[in-house]
């Protein structure tokens, strides 16, 4: 694991970043992270994010051309990213 967990960490390629999740708190099957540590990644990963795109270009999101008159759910929903790209709407 240790190899791997080294492997990863020194990727160095534009535009990419890594989160190292070691140290979160391990489920009974000593494998998977809880579900309280899956959040914490996830802040973690948002706040990466977040800086990563403060210091760098603007981030080019697509627009939406067509008005949504459609009460039915979105294909893709997925608050996370409803929440992350809500200050780009």
């Amino acid at each position: 694991m240790e190899q791997v967990r080294k492997a990863q960490l020194s990727i160095n390629l534009p535009n990419v970043r890594t989160v190292d999740a070691k140290g979160l708190p391990v489920g009974m099957d000593y494998v998977h992270i809880t579900t309280l540590a899956q959040v914490q990644l996830g802040q973690m990963l948002a706040d990466t994010f977040l800086q990563t795109h403060q210091t760098t270009q603007p981030v080019l999101l697509p627009v939406q051309t067509e008005t949504v008159t459609s009460n039915a759910p979105r294909r893709c929903s997925n608050f996370v990213l409803d929440l992350l790209l809500s200050p780009f709407r």
